[in-house]
This record gives structure tokens, C-alpha cells and sequence, in this order.
């Protein structure tokens, strides 16, 4: 026969083990709660691989190459008379100044009896090595005075005048009946080219994608008047970068135009640039640009990236941080250096971070 003591013992040992252990499994689960409550909650975005595409759009204006031809005095003249006023455009052939026929054949005889005064001292000077380097001295100033006096010849066939040999900006370097001495400037005709080039300008945050010897794909917007009406014609063409330059916050850019694009435009006419860009090399690109913790204005920092470990309960989140350098801005994306983490990374935090901490997805409490 059971005795009755020894099983109610039982029975009441058997009921405080199972309200220990669901005491324990409860505390437990409080515990999880509280821990999993005190976690910063965490918003992440993916970052994803690209090369760095960019387009800008600026204001340009177009701009020729030039080519400046000096214009001298050729002898000592007691006068000069400029036809065209500085500053004047000039075609070919349109005179531009005019010497004296009077003073030009003057000269002209001065030169030739200087000339026949070397002729007759080489005749007398005999076969020592000082009378071989005299002869070579006045054979070099006898081919020098030949020139001057062919250009005084032509000079005087053209009665003193001397016309533009190109189109171009005449720019007078003396007055109107001034002295002038041999070779003297007496003023510049500066001719375009004809290659074009295009200057445009950027804020500086834009400008770093752009560096001298860049291919960029191009887009000038010019206006055309067709049936009197003011029409935008687009022509797009491939440029490189040959010049850059800083004015205040801004860079400034010329691009040279291809010889085989017509633009039908002048000087100074205003454009449209649009300028395509494609990195060579791919970059890490987060956005927003919150998910850079900076330090300071130094361009680098750090990203917390999320990852997933076991614990006792199951998984959880947590955060690595790794440092990075900013290398551009684009919009709301931000691409990296120095990152060759794949997966998640944090924007926003409702706590500050630290490495390996635990996290929890916000929206997931």
C-alpha cells in the first residue's frame, strides 16, 4: 500500500520544479525584452557599385584661337600716318599705314652705299685668320642689308603703303606721325584661327569630377534665328579638357572645338554647355550622405556596417565600423574609397555607435 505522504511530497516537488523553470523561462524572456528594448535602433541602406556618372550644365561662352602678327618699322623714319583706327577690323589687302615714299627711298640708297662700303673692304682684305673672320663678319652684315633694301623696294613699288596681309583686330603700338626706329613695333593685326573653343565655369564641388585631359561628352545649345524666330539648336560632340583654372569659388574650363564641327557663330556669343562624365574606375555609393559619420571637414570618416551573429536567443544584429574617404558628392549619394564592404550600412542611429554593438532595425521593435 502507497503511502499517501511520500506521494503528495512528490507531487509538490514536481509542481515547484515546473514554477521554477517557468519562472526562470518568464525571467528569461523579461530579460531578452529589456536587453532587446535598450538596443539603438538602426535605418540602413544598401551600397551598391557604379562607375561615377555625372552631368553638369553651365554657362559658357564660345572663343577663338589666335594668331598675332607683329608689325615692325623697317628703317629710322621721322613719321608714320595710320589709315585705320586701332581697334578696327581689317581684311586683307585694307592699308593699314603709310611711310613716307620720300624717306623710304632714302633709306633704301643709305642701305645700298652701306652695302658697296663692305663689298669694297672684303676686296681689300687679304688671307690672315683676322681678315677670314672680318670677311665672314661683313658677309653676314651684307646679307642682312640685301634684305632690308628688297623690302624697302617693295615698300616704295607700294608708294610707302602697307596693307593687312589676313583678317583680323588691328592695334595701333604708336601715334599718328610719330618717330620710329628700325624695327620698332608699330602695331599687331590678331587673327582667329579659325578653331573654336568653349569656356564654361563650375562650383568647385562640381568641378573636381573634371580634370585636364578629360574626354567629355559635350552639348552646346546655341540660338539660331529661322524665320525670324529665335530657335535652340543643339550640337553635340566629343571634347578634351586643355585648360583649367580657379576664379574665386569657381573652376574655370576650355575645351578646343574639332576643326570638323561648324558652330556659325562669333566671339563672345554665349552657349549652353552640358558636359557628360564617366569615371574609369567604380566606387561604393551610399545615400544619404548621412550614412558618412565625417570627422570634422577632413573628408573621412566612418560607416557602420550592419551584420548578423548567434546568440543563445537566435540571431541578432550588430555593426562593424569602417573607415572610409569621401571621394565625390553627387545629389544625395555619396561614393567612397577605401570600401570593400558588400551588404548594409547605417544612415541613422538612435544612439551613438560603437564597434560590435548590437542594433536593432528600426520598425522592428
Amino acid at each position: 500500500m502507497k503511502n499517501p505522504d511520500l506521494s503528495n511530497g512528490k507531487k509538490g516537488s514536481l509542481i515547484c520544479l515546473g514554477i521554477f523553470f517557468a519562472v526562470m523561462v518568464i525571467a528569461s524572456i523579461v530579460a531578452e525584452n529589456v536587453y532587446y528594448a535598450g538596443l539603438p535602433s538602426v535605418v540602413t541602406t544598401a551600397v551598391r557599385r557604379d562607375r561615377l556618372r555625372a552631368t553638369s550644365h553651365a554657362p559658357g561662352s564660345i572663343g577663338f584661337g589666335k594668331e598675332t602678327a607683329k608689325l615692325l618699322s623697317p628703317a629710322n623714319f621721322d613719321s608714320v600716318e595710320l589709315l585705320v583706327q586701332t581697334g578696327a577690323r581689317v581684311k586683307p589687302g585694307e592699308k593699314l599705314y603709310r611711310f613716307s615714299t620720300k624717306e623710304v627711298l632714302q633709306e633704301k640708297i643709305r642701305l645700298e652705299l652701306a652695302a658697296l662700303q663692305l663689298e669694297k673692304q672684303n676686296r681689300t682684305l687679304g688671307n690672315t685668320q683676322e681678315d677670314g673672320l672680318q670677311r665672314e663678319i661683313n658677309g653676314l652684315e651684307l646679307e642682312e642689308l640685301r634684305g632690308r633694301i628688297a623690302s624697302l623696294e617693295a615698300l616704295a613699288e607700294k608708294e610707302g603703303v602697307v596693307s593687312a596681309i589676313r583678317e583680323g583686330i588691328f592695334y595701333a603700338a604708336v601715334q599718328n606721325r610719330a618717330p620710329l626706329y628700325f624695327e620698332q613695333e608699330i602695331g599687331e593685326v590678331v587673327s582667329n584661327t579659325g578653331r573654336a573653343y568653349f569656356d564654361w565655369r563650375m562650383s568647385a564641388e562640381e568641378g573636381r569630377l573634371f580634370h585636364v585631359g578629360n574626354e567629355v561628352s559635350t552639348t552646346i545649345t546655341v540660338k539660331e534665328i529661322v524665320d525670324e524666330k529665335q530657335v535652340e539648336k543643339e550640337i553635340p560632340f566629343q571634347a578634351r579638357i586643355a585648360e583649367s583654372w580657379r576664379e574665386g569659388q569657381d573652376i574655370c574650363f576650355r575645351a578646343w572645338i574639332g576643326e570638323d564641327v561648324t558652330l556659325g557663330m562669333e566671339e563672345g556669343d554665349s552657349v549652353t554647355v552640358t558636359c557628360n562624365y564617366t569615371s574609369p574606375e567604380s566606387y561604393a555609393w551610399v545615400a544619404p550622405q548621412s550614412a558618412v559619420f565625417l570627422d570634422g571637414d577632413t573628408g573621412s570618416g566612418r560607416v557602420y556596417v550592419l551584420g548578423v551573429r548567434e546568440r543563445m536567443y537566435g540571431e541578432e544584429y550588430y555593426v562593424t565600423p569602417c573607415q572610409v574617404e569621401v571621394e565625390y558628392r553627387v545629389g544625395n549619394y555619396v561614393a567612397l574609397r577605401n570600401f570593400d564592404a558588400d551588404g548594409e550600412v547605417v544612415t541613422f542611429s538612435t544612439m551613438p555607435l560603437e564597434a560590435d554593438m548590437a542594433v536593432k532595425r528600426m520598425g522592428e521593435e
